[in-house]
């Protein structure tokens, strides 16, 4: 991984918001194919959906895919009367998308007692997943250990995040879980908050 977000980047900002889109266009998508109501702004503006199509100014997912996808630097032409419309259109197509995270992880993990957006829940598992099958390469395989040199037994190792996404402890929780699905059980989690910081004082 950390190829660039056009190759990989896989659980960083830009695949959360990818894969946010991603998933509201399968929605609509199914809507239609079952002849069932077509998710749009709901009136409370609380759900992931919701609030991703309001800071576009749209009202569907199909919507979303000339605004995401116009090039850098293009002007759009739209109906829009969304106030951040303009700066929004003025990133470029990695940041329209990585800026979309903050949102994924509020709806998913909301402040208040209330279950969480379960379209937004179900992306950060996507995401969250995709960091753990990276990991699971390190790792010696339960079917074949010792399989090479690089390969490190998760038992008798602590896994050490670092980064701003993972430093959130349910997205966290989600890795660790994935790793755990897959037969690997670390002796630690720990998560540094600035590595430069730690290591510079070390």
């Amino acid at each position: 991984g950390g190829w660039g977000w056009m190759l990989g980047d896989e659980g960083s900002g830009f695949h959360v918001g990818k894969e946010a889109v991603r998933q509201m266009l399968h929605e609509y998508e199914l809507a239609v194919l079952y002849g069932k109501d077509l998710p749009s702004i709901e009136p409370d503006n609380k759900t992931m959906r919701s609030q991703i199509l309001t800071l576009f100014g749209v009202r569907t997912a199909p919507d979303l895919l000339p605004l995401i996808g116009s090039p850098d630097g293009v002007t759009v032409s739209t109906d829009s009367t969304s106030p951040s419309f303009a700066s929004l259109m003025s990133l470029t197509r990695e940041k329209r998308l990585s800026q979309l995270s903050p949102i994924v992880f509020q709806a998913a993990f909301p402040d208040s007692a209330k279950d969480g957006d379960s379209l937004a829940q179900n992306v950060l598992r996507v995401t969250s997943d995709a960091i753990a099958e990276q990991i699971q390469h390190l790792l010696e395989s339960t079917d074949s250990p010792g399989s090479s040199s690089l390969h490190v037994k998760a038992s008798s190792t602590i896994l050490v995040f670092g980064g701003s996404l993972v430093g959130i402890p349910a997205y966290r929780n989600l890795i660790v879980d994935a790793l755990k699905r897959r037969g690997h059980n670390f002796a630690g989690v720990e998560h540094i908050k600035d590595a430069a910081d730690i290591g510079a004082f070390a």
